[in-house]
């Protein structure tokens, strides 16, 4: 099981985020177990085992939320499922075709429609997937999971610009 309360000391939730602007690297949104599970049960599927086990200690949320270059959304479970099923605001949305959805699982929106995805198929003994994204050609490799990710996008949230 992965342990992501070492991003806690770093964030704030919503309700602190107005008076307290600028002081935290991170913003999230608390989410319950309900509301993973509901979300699993449209999906058809449990998530990867990192991205819920995230979803339930942090939730989700924008990592580095005082840069202005680019978004860096760690996607609700719930966006997450309207991707994978094209419904909501992605039942149009293009990128979806440069995404095997068969193999791989949105869970990043970086702004200006560009997403990232944990690579389902190559998910590791201890249920770990790897980082990519997907340029409708090729994958190109992030992380080697979501936890090594999360650290670099911690120490500097621009740091996979220059791997695509």
């Amino acid at each position: 099981m992965s342990d992501y309360r070492w991003l806690k000391k770093y964030s704030c939730y919503d309700k602190d985020y107005e008076k307290n602007r600028g002081k935290y690297k991170h913003k999230f949104t608390p989410l319950s177990i309900e509301e993973v599970i509901r979300q699993e049960k449209r999906l058809g599927d449990k998530f990867p085992a990192e991205l819920r086990e995230f979803y339930i200690q942090i939730g989700f949320g924008i990592l580095g939320v005082n840069n202005d270059d680019f978004l860096n959304l760690v996607m609700s479970p719930s966006d997450v499922v309207d991707f994978v099923l094209g419904e909501g605001m992605f039942e149009n949305n293009y990128c979806r075709q440069d995404v095997n959805l068969q193999t791989k699982m949105v869970f990043f929106d970086t702004g200006d429609s560009v997403y990232l995805c944990l690579d389902l198929e190559k998910k590791d003994v201890e249920g770990k997937c790897p980082v990519v994204y997907s340029s409708g050609i090729e994958y190109v490799y992030m992380a080697e999971s979501l936890e090594e990710f999360l650290r670099k996008m911690d120490e500097s949230p621009n740091y996979y610009d220059d791997l695509w």
